[in-house]
Parts: C-alpha cells; sequence; structure tokens
C-alpha cells in the first residue's frame, strides 16, 4: 500500500484489517 496521504491511508487499512477479520470470521 502506499502511504503517501496519511490519515487516508490510515483509514483504508483500518477498513481493509476490518474486510480480513469478517472474512476470517466467516470461514471460521
Amino acid at each position: 500500500m502506499e502511504s503517501s496521504c496519511g490519515s487516508s491511508s490510515k483509514a483504508q487499512s483500518r477498513n481493509i484489517r476490518l474486510e480480513e477479520q469478517n472474512k476470517n470470521y466467516r470461514h471460521n
């Protein structure tokens, strides 16, 4: 991921982490 935007990239990484958690939760 590109960290050119400070807060924007932070929010994006948070969303991606939440999506990954949801996928793992559904998988289990």
